[in-house]
């Protein structure tokens, strides 16, 4: 058996992407209640700044930052599409707006939010 890539399957229109995941994974809205949740109970009150790995089209970044305003996160995926994808629905968000940013060499980007400065 092999295994397929997420980036070798045909997708016709990636920006239906959320809405077929939604229809063909079982109880990923209950597993996206789940981990914000846990987010809440366990990350102290205040700003948080948060890595989501393998965010895809932003998703957990849209689901989260929609509960606390005052969090911070930085999204990575390996696959451009997917990452145009979560800039594009973060844009069109309540969620605080996309500072889009790519470093050299790797495939991220930023969602900050109205985090106090630094004190050094």
């Amino acid at each position: 058996m092999t295994a397929l890539k997420f980036e070798d399957q045909e997708i016709p229109d990636l920006d239906e992407y959320a809405t077929l995941a939604e229809q063909f994974i079982p109880g990923r809205r209950a597993i996206f209640a789940i981990v914000a949740a846990s987010f809440l109970e366990l990350l102290p009150k205040g700003p948080a700044r948060i890595l989501v790995v393998g965010a895809g089209g932003g998703e957990d970044i849209l689901r989260l930052g929609s509960d606390s305003a005052d969090w911070s996160f930085v999204g990575a995926d390996t696959y451009q599409p997917m990452v145009e994808l979560a800039r594009r629905r973060l844009a069109g968000s309540t969620v605080a707006p996309a500072r889009a940013s790519r470093p050299r060499r790797s495939t991220t980007w930023t969602n900050r939010t109205s985090m106090p400065p630094r004190v050094s």
